[in-house]
Order: C-alpha cells, then structure tokens, then sequence
C-alpha cells in the first residue's frame, strides 16, 4: 500500500513495467523518496492504531507524500543551490539570468557554471 500511495503502482506492477531492472523499486527511489516513505511507514501504523481503513490510510498517506517529496525536493534544490554558490561564485548571475531568459533547470545552470568556470581557468593560464 504505502508503494501505491507513494509511487501510484505496487511493488508487481513496477517488476512488470521494468522487467530489466533488477532489484525493487526502493533500489532505485530517490533519496527524498526513501526518506518520505521511511516516514510513511512510521505514520501508516498510527493510522492503524486510530483504526482508518486501508481506504482512508492510502488517501492521507499519498497527500502527505505528495506534500512531503514537495516539501523535501523544494529543500533539495535550496541546499544545491548554496553548493553551487559556494563553489561557483558566479552563480547567483547565472539564476538573474535564467530568470530573463526563461528557467534553466539546475542541471543546465551547474553545467553553465563548469563551462564558465573551464574558461576562466583557460584565460587565467594563457594569462601566466
């Protein structure tokens, strides 16, 4: 159930849908996945104990992982964010930018960053 509630399929139904992956589904969560449903465990149990149906535990666990990944995935992306600041300075230019320009994802953003970071170091070395 927490499967259902958390991915929209059961453990079979994801075996099925990738025949070629070995493992289960948790092999390959993401860490704000795993961490949410760790915690789902945790409350799917006081749900039983205050005596909700599967019914009703399925609709309030899959709301409180959609708020949790939400929550966790907005946190996520703050932390990559200072990471980047810190080891790319440049950066915070980079997100003005992306803003006048349209979104860049944060994956093309640290790209950007590499690239200019690569040239710098170029320019600095034809420099010495």
């Amino acid at each position: 159930m927490l499967n259902i509630a958390l991915f929209g399929m059961t453990a079979k139904q994801w075996r099925d849908t990738n025949p070629d992956k070995k493992g289960n589904i948790q092999d390959y969560s993401s860490i704000n996945e795993l961490i949410c449903l760790s915690d789902m465990e945790n409350i799917n149990a006081v749900l039983i104990e205050d005596g909700l149906s599967q019914k009703e535990r399925l609709i309030k666990l899959n709301k409180i992982a959609i708020h949790q990944i939400s929550i966790l995935e907005e946190q996520t992306t703050k932390i990559k964010w200072l990471i980047y600041c810190s080891v790319f300075p440049f950066a915070p230019f980079l997100k003005q930018v992306s803003e006048l320009l349209g979104s860049f994802s944060s994956d093309e953003i640290e790209t950007c960053a590499r690239i200019v970071m690569s040239l710098t170091r170029a320019l600095d070395a034809d420099r010495q």
